[in-house]
């Protein structure tokens, strides 16, 4: 062998060790998925919310296993609207589905076991123990929050562990950029909740705070060009283009993005995806269940817009994002390893 060659290996090898590399893959995904809203994986199977639909893709060769739902109020149908979204959470032996006014329980391969009932349409619910967890927005002292509370299994609310102000009002300022309410998850016994300071509590089921994630992820400008593909976005979206002339005069930018973008809990981990990008790229923020940073990597993240990634899912230590090909007909499942 070559000297040079043989000293130059010898450095890189030491080097090449403590990097972290994203080896990816791209598989299409089958044809029946027309519009992926959210997609959620298992050790085994993904599963992708597609309207009033769900569709369970088999992990080890991405084939279509089995469709089911549709849009009703019949025991194996969903009721959603442009508001309300159809919201999955995979448990250990089923899988449990919030609908309005609804929540319903599956068998992990599809098959309908249960319903209940709920006086209110627009709370959202995840299992816990005996109980369950539960978000919902109040009116409170003339402004709108955002709770987290306990539930018992009849639906009764108890003791409220989390509170946050809803920021828009009508008729007064707010920032397009900081308009998503906190996202939770019921994972290994504890709940996961980010607050709009960037922190993500992690909370024991009887409702205290155990640890949090709270890192520095750096800032990212605003810029005009992300201002105008906001007043774009408000305005044509359904949800917001009929109020879009009442409110654009009060939308007022940051100088900078909110801290924390998405997260995900998989793994016995917290995945945090920052706005904040690395010479262009996205990255993930990997965390132990006590808020100790592990590692971050770079990663290719595709975006639907300046607020919102694709539909993603993290699990069996890799990253899966559908993504819209480019002839805007099919759709396919983009794969990284993130160990």
């Amino acid at each position: 062998m070559n000297l040079k060659l043989f000293f130059f290996l010898v450095l890189l090898v030491p080097i090449m060790a403590g990097l972290s590399f994203a080896a990816l893959k791209t598989v299409p995904i089958p044809a029946d998925v027309i519009n992926p809203e959210s997609i959620d994986a298992d050790a085994n199977q993904l599963y992708i919310v597609d309207g009033a639909s769900i569709h369970i893709v088999s992990l080890a060769d991405f084939k279509m296993i089995k469709t089911f739902g549709k849009q009703g109020e019949g025991a194996q149908e969903f009721m959603i609207n442009t508001w309300f979204r159809l919201k999955l959470s995979i448990q250990p032996e089923y899988l449990f589905i919030k609908s309005i006014s609804r929540v319903s329980y599956f068998s992990k391969d599809g098959i309908f076991r249960k319903e209940q009932r709920l006086t209110s349409r627009n709370a959202d619910f995840l299992p816990l123990e005996n109980g369950f967890i539960g978000s919902e927005n109040r009116q409170e002292n003339n402004s709108l929050f955002y709770f987290l509370s306990l539930y018992d299994e009849s639906f009764q609310r108890g003791i409220t562990f989390f509170k946050e102000e809803i920021p828009f009002r009508m008729g007064a300022a707010f920032d397009p950029l900081d308009q998503k309410e906190p996202v939770f998850y019921v994972k290994y016994g504890k709940v996961f909740v980010n607050g709009r300071d960037g922190v993500i509590h992690i909370i024991n089921p009887t409702g205290k705070e155990e640890s949090a994630v709270k890192y520095d992820y750096g800032k990212l400008d605003v810029t005009q060009k992300v201002k105008d593909e906001m007043v774009e976005y408000y305005k044509t979206d359904p949800r917001t283009s009929m109020g879009f002339e009442m409110f654009k005069k009060d939308m007022k930018f940051s100088d900078y993005f909110p801290l924390v973008r998405d997260y995900r809990v998989a793994n016995e981990k917290v995945y945090v995806f920052p706005f904040n990008k690395k010479e262009g790229k996205s990255q993930v923020f990997i965390f132990d269940m006590k808020g100790k940073l592990l590692k971050t990597l770079p990663v290719e993240m595709i975006e639907k817009n300046p607020l919102d990634f694709y539909p993603f899912a993290v699990e069996n230590d890799k990253l899966y994002q559908a993504i819209e090909n480019i002839d805007g007909e099919s759709w396919e499942l983009r794969v990284t390893d993130i160990k």
